[in-house]
């Protein structure tokens, strides 16, 4: 049965003949418990999302009125400064780059992507951006955050490949696990897609300011479907990207297994086609509900959940072997509090497979994980077959 080792920095995937390691036989307990989303736009104090004001200051939290705000203020104040300061440092490095092209009909952030690195303060802009986007992540959409939050830290890393595709700063780690908390698996597995065909390309990919995968006649990846060959054989995607991978098929396989507990617990009891409304409905997966999956017979969703779960067991054994720290972390809900300081120097600051790159994986994935019911509980049912077999 074929395994995967991870290699370097990246993961170098590459199919091994070896008998050394095969799914665990017994049903995976896969449980859907109650583990928390994302929230709305709602007022801290008493959560009403209705008739709500903004905090002029950090322009994030919204409260339903100035009592309420005034009351929060205390608890609020430290992080709302830090973010608006942040702000205002942004602004200050948007405005040395446009005052650049004073004299130009010129917009210095709709410049070729070929062309903006260049730019004088390019990266202090960047790196500002990147801050600004960590602050909100850890304060306002860490796990169960807000939606309006995680939505707009999205928007912010998008835009920042857009102007640097060449990706100075790794923000490609980053975006495949904000989709994923947003419920767009499939927009994810998109621009993984896309990430490897373009990091692997020739230099003129990057010169361009669009993100094909946006739109809406890109080309849809196929989920349901095995990795490509090419995905295996090139080490293309960063841990924190293999995580991604791993969850979304995790997503597709408890859906799946849903999907087929009711077609057993209804089957016979109501009409076929109340059962395949009901498949759909259990489906928290886009991936798992389109093709046709949810009118599926028993063994093709048999035969479709065996393939996933041994494609998901080799995706963990692979990470397994490139960083055996990471599940543990992630089962003990261990995960560092990293700076924004300490990430903007972190490509020189961890060793590839050391607990610290783990630590910066699960920092941006762990709330993905931990808002898809079953899914950390999946990690434990295969730590512990991992420690037994």
């Amino acid at each position: 049965m074929p395994s995967i080792e991870l290699n370097l920095t990246f993961l170098t995937i590459t199919a091994v003949a070896s008998s050394r390691r095969s799914p665990p036989h017994s049903a995976m307990p896969f449980s859907l418990n109650n583990t928390p989303g994302l929230k709305p736009k709602a007022c801290p104090i008493c959560s009403s999302e209705t008739g709500l004001i903004r905090c002029v200051s950090c322009e994030v939290l919204d409260y339903c009125g100035s009592r309420h705000e005034i009351s929060h203020k205390q608890h609020h104040y430290p992080t709302c400064i830090l973010i608006k300061y942040t702000r205002i440092a942004l602004d200050n490095e948007e405005r040395k780059i446009r005052t650049q092209f004073e004299d130009d009909d010129v917009n210095p952030l709709d410049t070729s992507a070929e062309y903006f690195p260049s730019l004088r303060n390019a990266h202090p802009y960047l790196a500002t951006r990147l801050r600004l986007v960590n602050l909100l992540l850890d304060h306002f959409g860490a796990t169960g955050g807000y939606t309006h939050v995680v939505r707009g830290a999205l928007d912010h890393t998008l835009d920042m490949i857009r102007l640097d595709p060449s990706d100075k700063l790794y923000i490609s780690n980053i975006i495949p696990a904000l989709y994923i908390r947003l419920g767009m698996d499939q927009e994810a597995y998109n621009f993984l897609d896309w990430w490897f065909a373009t990091s692997n390309g020739p230099f003129s990919q990057w010169t361009s300011m669009d993100l094909p995968f946006l739109d809406p006649d890109y080309r849809r990846k196929d989920i349901l479907a095995p990795l490509e060959d090419s995905w295996e054989a090139v080490g293309s995607f960063s841990l924190n990207q293999w995580v991604a991978v791993l969850l979304i098929k995790m997503k597709v396989l408890l859906d799946l297994r849903a999907m087929q507990n009711a077609r057993r617990a209804f089957h016979g009891v109501i009409p076929t086609e109340l059962v395949d409304i009901i498949r759909m409905k259990l489906s928290v997966n886009s991936a798992a509900s389109q093709n046709g999956v949810a009118q599926a017979d028993f063994e093709e969703t048999a035969s479709m959940i065996a393939t996933i779960k041994k494609e998901v067991w080799e995706l963990y054994h692979a990470i397994t072997d490139y960083n055996p720290h990471i599940w543990s972390m992630m089962s003990e809900v261990k995960i560092m509090s990293m700076t924004n300081r300490h990430f903007d120097n972190i490509r020189a600051s961890f060793q590839p497979g050391s607990h610290l790159e783990g630590c910066i994986a699960l920092r941006y994935n762990f709330p993905a994980w931990a808002e898809t019911p079953g899914a950390v509980q999946a990690i434990e049912y295969l730590n512990m077959a991992q420690s037994t077999s």
